[in-house]
């Protein structure tokens, strides 16, 4: 009887959160692509995952669903780190972009 692999599990889910970071840098993506698929590995292939299989299904489908989700960002998304640098959502009467800084709180979080 071993350990379920929770620290894996956090990890994983750590380095999911932080993957979408805008950055121009594939090697950034490329190294937390690999510890994800590493980690991936270390939760899926324990004992105690692998010898349940509605333990075995529920991971898997996690796993599945978030490295099809990265897929989408990089391949689909491939303007993803550009598209948020700056929005252009008006003008001001001089003909100059308004800056979403200085939006009023409401039109930030519409």
């Amino acid at each position: 009887m071993g350990r379920y692999p929770w620290r894996e599990y956090i990890l994983f889910e750590v380095l999911y959160t932080i993957f979408p970071y805008p950055t121009r840098q594939r090697s950034y993506r490329v190294v937390i692509l690999a510890a994800m698929t590493y980690l991936a590995a270390q939760v899926y292939l324990t004992q105690e995952v692998s010898n349940s299989p509605w333990l075995q299904h529920t991971v898997g489908f996690m796993i599945a669903n978030h490295f099809m989700f990265i897929v989408y960002l990089v391949f689909a998304e491939r303007s993803f780190p550009d598209h948020w640098r700056r929005v252009r959502d008006e003008t001001d009467a001089g003909g100059s972009d308004k800056l979403p800084s200085n939006f009023p709180l409401a039109k930030k979080l519409w």
